[in-house]
């Protein structure tokens, strides 16, 4: 009997001992069983890799890339590089997925549907989410990049994608960009897709914890998301559709560009500049939502200090 075609599963970690296990538990146990699981641990030091090797030992399906720490997207480019599949997931090391995870990204692919494909998330802190089943929708031409911003999220690893695109294209993950980086990547890939396949039930748990480098208040490098923002204006600006669209996603990140520079506590001119161009230019596309969404903006910008900020502005 043939072999179905395989699925690549990328698995960046750094010191997720507490949490790497029950992410390999979650995809081993998947129904579709043909598939490479590529762990690339990057300089941890709290015992990941040995728990990898364990696991690793006991199933052929994973492979254990040791690194120096290089950052998140390294890790990814390393075992993009070294994949043999024919399609492309992406998995955190923190998280878990439905038993039927990677069988619902490559089906679509499998079929012809589209050239990407992603499925339903939800966020958890202790025990893993309620997985579900759903209902499929197609996404083409311009529709892509909405839904790619929207209702499918702006991450990679709830998505499938076609192994040839990667290669053929030399897609890549930034490594100069160290916040939503998933975006760029993703803006990168749908230059060269024209449909999205999306099954909106629940398959993918991400975890939320403290410690993570999403939540670090502090971290210049957290800016690095303005960068992304400009890449979608330049690419999609032409569009006035997607270009409110881009905004419009945007926007809230704008105001926690404006809490999180006051909480560094730095004075940078030129990325200040950069801030209140980003607000200005996505508050451009406010008038056009609904109305909830235009409230929920109005509070949001109050409760992270945007007003202060621009009079500050303002008066310099």
């Amino acid at each position: 009997m043939s072999k179905l075609p395989l699925a690549t599963v990328v698995i960046p970690a750094y010191n997720v001992s507490k949490y790497i296990g029950e992410c390999l538990e979650s995809l081993l146990s998947q129904s579709y069983r043909d598939m490479e699981i590529l762990v690339v641990d990057d300089g941890s030091t709290d015992g990941t890799a040995d728990i990898v090797r364990r696991y690793a030992n006991a199933d052929s399906r994973i492979t254990l890339f040791c690194n120096d720490n290089h950052g998140v997207s390294y890790s990814r480019n390393y075992a993009i590089e070294r994949g043999a599949g024919d399609y492309l997931l992406f998995v955190d090391a923190d998280d878990v997925v439905s038993s039927d995870f990677v069988e619902a990204l490559v089906r679509p692919l499998s079929d012809g549907m589209c050239e990407m494909s992603a499925v339903g998330i939800a966020a958890f802190f202790g025990g893993a989410p309620a997985f579900s089943t759903g209902v499929g929708h197609i996404y083409n031409n311009d529709e892509k990049y909405r839904a790619c911003l929207d209702v499918c999220s702006g991450f990679a690893w709830n998505k499938g994608f076609l192994y040839y695109i990667i290669r053929d294209n030399n897609i890549r993950f930034d490594q100069s960009i160290a916040q939503s980086e998933d975006m760029l990547f993703l803006l990168d890939y749908l230059g060269h897709c024209s449909s999205i396949a999306f099954d909106d039930g629940v398959k993918y748990g991400y975890r939320q914890r403290r410690e993570s480098a999403a939540n670090y208040q502090r971290s210049i490098k957290w800016f690095d998301a303005i960068k992304v923002y400009e890449a979608y204006e330049n690419r999609l600006g032409a569009n006035a559709e997607l270009r409110d669209v881009v905004r419009r996603v945007f926007l809230p990140i704008a105001y926690e560009a404006v809490w999180r520079y006051r909480n560094c506590g730095i004075e940078n001119e030129a990325l200040r500049e950069r801030i209140s161009s980003m607000r200005s230019s996505c508050e451009r596309a406010l008038p056009a939502c609904p109305l909830p969404f235009r409230l929920k903006m109005y509070a949001y910008r109050h409760f992270m200090g945007a007003e202060m900020f621009r009079r500050r502005l303002v008066t310099r």
